[in-house]
């Protein structure tokens, strides 16, 4: 199973687009956000990096969605991510990121 978005919520309370620093909204940020991954071999119960104390930025284990998306292959099974065009030419489906092996 895995839960994720596009992207986080402000850190700060107050977003101009919902009456500033009086109103309660929070913007889109995309610095920061969580991801949940279960099932597929990984190990429950774990917490796999952290954000600074306002949950602005990374601070530890920093993962980007490249490496959610070789884990999830991973987990099924697929970890060759090359193809090859019509020409006979290799290219790499996914040329960034790496498998979060400690996850599992």
């Amino acid at each position: 199973m895995l839960v994720t978005s596009e992207m986080g919520r402000k850190p700060r309370i107050g977003d101009p687009r919902s009456g500033g620093k009086t109103g309660a909204g929070r913007d889109h940020w995309t610095a920061c956000m969580s991801v949940l991954l279960a099932g597929g071999g990984i190990h429950g119960g774990q917490v796999f990096g952290t954000s600074d104390r306002r949950a602005e930025y990374p601070a530890d284990n920093p993962v980007a969605p490249e490496h959610i998306a070789r884990t999830v292959f991973h987990a099924m099974g697929i970890d060759e991510l090359t193809a090859v065009d019509r020409e006979g030419r290799p290219f790499h489906l996914l040329e960034e990121g790496r498998t979060l092996t400690e996850l599992f």
